[in-house]
């Protein structure tokens, strides 16, 4: 009986020495893997041999089945150009590739020190910082805050020109002399104030007889900003309420006066003076500005007593801010 060899098997590529990389020396421990797996290498490629002829000749181009062999190296053939190993000068140890965390001398620098910078995780990654979250919103969207925002506080302090009526005695010619105002409120929309208003006055008729008026009144006081949305700090200035004064005549001992409803219209500007240093990312600050306005008595029916008084002053006020 013929037995026919089984074709020969290709043996497995060996992997390539890495490029860039250089082949060194390994110890025993390393040479005993490697020629267990030439060994593993040759037995795959020999023919499978026959029950009654271990020794019959194998096809032309089969590796060799000799143990000689096999303890040399890996059997020659096809896939012998891509062996990795070979033997040094001295024939005492097979070379192989380098680990891959070797030394290697034509490394690039830039490379090695860039991936010892790489981030661990995301831990790492979070407490890095650009420099757009490092800067304050304020500057980042360039945004300048609003100046006239939050509760605020402020004095109007100057003169003023009233003309007023009672039913005692005439009063032909105007009064001249100075009042002020205290308001406190809050910034309700950046369009709209809302607070309260104290204001008095005090003033004197020049010509004979003289005559001094004096008159004062609690009102409600709104304020509009028509140029909030370029943050313009422009207000006009409505308000209501009650009050009452007098007049005094030299050389009487009576006095008339008058009393009811109050109303005053005023427009305003302010500046903010160091406020952008001070307060470079909230809003409000120390302002101050010229106010012109007006505040009338109203009479209670014609002909009766009554006030009107124009006045321009100087308002000064401080915003908390929002």
């Amino acid at each position: 009986m013929t037995f026919v060899p089984a074709p020969p098997r290709r043996p497995a590529p060996a992997p390539v020495l890495a490029p860039g990389r250089r082949a060194g020396r390994l110890g025993p421990s390393a040479i005993a893997v490697v020629l267990a797996l030439s060994a593993e290498a040759a037995a795959a490629a020999a023919p499978a041999p026959g029950p009654s002829d271990s020794s019959a000749a194998a096809p032309e181009g089969s590796a060799p089945s000799d143990s000689s062999a096999t303890a040399a190296g890996p059997a020659s053939g096809p896939g012998a150009a891509a062996a990795p190993t070979s033997v040094n000068a001295g024939g005492s140890a097979p070379v192989v590739p380098a680990p891959a965390d070797s030394a290697d001398p034509e490394a690039d620098p830039e490379d090695s020190s860039r991936s010892a910078r790489k981030l661990e995780g995301p831990a790492d990654a979070a407490t890095v910082e650009t420099p757009a979250e490092a800067l304050p919103m304020a500057s980042a969207t360039g945004v300048k805050p609003p100046r006239v925002d939050g509760t605020y506080v402020g004095v109007t302090l100057g003169p003023g020109v009233s003309f007023a009526r009672v039913n005692d005695f005439p009063t032909p010619n105007a009064f001249v002399g100075g009042g002020g105002t205290f308001r406190v409120g809050e910034v309700i929309y950046p369009w709209l104030s809302i607070g309260v208003e104290i204001s008095g006055n005090l003033a004197y008729r020049g010509a004979d007889p003289r005559q001094r008026l004096l008159q004062g009144a609690f009102l409600v006081d709104f304020g509009f900003y028509p140029g909030a949305k370029k943050q313009i700090p422009l207000s006009l200035r409505a308000g209501f309420g009650a009050g009452g004064g007098a007049v005094r005549e030299r050389g009487r001992t009576d006095r008339s006066g008058f009393g009811g409803a109050v109303f005053t219209a005023a427009v305003r500007y302010e500046f903010f003076p160091g406020a952008a240093k001070r307060r470079p990312t909230r809003g409000g600050g120390f302002s101050l500005g010229p106010e012109l306005g007006y505040i009338g008595f109203m009479p209670a029916a014609k002909g009766r007593p009554m006030s009107h008084t124009l006045y321009l002053g100087l308002y000064v006020g401080f915003y908390f801010g929002s």
